[in-house]
């Protein structure tokens, strides 16, 4: 599969708090980091809702020659501890001429990474 970009994780849960929580999300590079690469990054409402239950965030990735890991910091709102399940994509894509390559079996599979 080559040398290519993925969530360390396949999902995150976020137990409800009354507090605003920062929650660190891990992408690596797997099969070696020869080269830099640099990929485009966003989130999605699914059923919770930007600016409600997390803070939208977009921006750019850059892993240097040897660079394996990169974090992204979500802040995730306050919410009632009764408040049912809301579930938000965070979504890792190619910009123009970026080089990066995504898992072709994980969700988004060559076009993209998917959280």
């Amino acid at each position: 599969r080559g040398q290519y970009v993925k969530f360390e994780a396949e999902c995150v849960h976020v137990p409800a708090s009354k507090e605003e929580q920062k929650i660190e999300v891990r992408i690596r590079r797997k099969g070696g980091c020869s080269e830099a690469v640099s990929c485009d990054f966003h989130m999605e409402g699914m059923s919770a809702v930007a600016g409600f239950d997390f803070e939208l965030g977009e921006g750019r990735l850059e892993f240097d020659t040897e660079e394996a890991e990169k974090k992204l910091e979500i802040q995730i709102n306050p919410k009632r501890p009764w408040r049912s399940v809301a579930s938000f994509l965070v979504v890792l894509e190619q910009g123009e001429d970026d080089g990066v390559k995504f898992d072709p079996l994980d969700d988004g599979g060559t076009e993209a990474a998917i959280l």
